[in-house]
């Protein structure tokens, strides 16, 4: 199974949801995606400066810079 990312769309209905009080599960299912996505979306990219509530914007931006961010081992960087 290929990866996919999260669309902006995406996040800001798992943000909407989330505000509803709606579980991961559900949300989940709405998107047609596995509930492990959700979770770790809501752990990895929420920022614990909003007070634990998810952001979509916020989550977009962390989320592209981890993307762009190279890995400290990968032994395809130039040092």
């Amino acid at each position: 199974m290929q990866g996919k990312h999260l669309t902006q769309k995406e996040r800001f209905y798992i943000e909407k949801r989330r505000g509803e009080g709606v579980n991961q599960a559900t949300i989940a299912r709405e998107l047609a995606l596995p509930r492990s996505t959700i979770s770790r979306e809501l752990r990895r990219n929420t920022d614990p400066t909003f007070n634990g509530v998810y952001c979509c914007r916020r989550a977009d931006t962390l989320a592209r810079e981890r993307r762009h961010k190279p890995l400290p081992n990968n032994k395809l960087v130039a040092e």
